[in-house]
């Protein structure tokens, strides 16, 4: 059922792929690449591309050929689901909205440091070898590129699996 949805959701909003445009060119970092969502329920994948800077990030998803295509928007003052040039959602975070418009559940506020390469900076984790557990999550970082960024995470939290396999980064 939750599959039929989200297939739902792509094909609502594939009929054109226009996002919202005069969005801020000056990204702290950027990654290109592809994300697996996995739950007893569903498994989903989807072209991802990711830009970050503080105090905002976007994030867009779309499937091949850039059909379904949707984007997330966050700043400080919420976030919001954008389509074919239309709001379609707003919520408090790009968590809320990837958990009630794609029924993923991924912690994306320390996500955005575990894709970075970054481990847990307190007691609450432990770091051994760039696989660690934080905040409930099993955190994985491999395959790591010439400046020292991973080019697979994965994290999990039965029954949640998220994998990215980051194709290209820009500092």
């Amino acid at each position: 059922m939750l599959r039929l949805l989200f297939a739902s959701i792509f094909i609502l909003l594939s009929a054109c792929s226009s996002l919202p445009s005069g969005q801020p060119q000056d990204w702290q970092w950027q990654l290109t690449g592809r994300a697996v969502f996995q739950s007893p329920e569903q498994r989903d994948s989807a072209n991802i591309l990711w830009q970050s800077a503080p105090g905002r990030d976007s994030v867009q998803l779309s499937g091949p050929f850039g059909q379904g295509a949707v984007r997330l928007i966050a700043d400080g003052d919420g976030a919001s689901l954008w389509s074919d040039g239309e709001l379609r959602a707003s919520d408090s975070s790009i968590e809320a909205l990837l958990s009630q418009q794609l029924n993923w559940r991924v912690p994306v506020e320390q996500l955005r440091e575990w894709v970075r390469g970054n481990g847990a900076s307190d007691d609450a984790a432990t770091l051994s070898e760039r696989q660690f557990e934080q905040d409930g999550w099993r955190v994985a970082q491999s395959k790591f590129n010439a400046d020292g960024l991973p080019r697979k995470v994965v994290i999990e939290r039965p029954p949640y699996k998220l994998t990215l396999l980051i194709a290209k980064w820009t500092p």
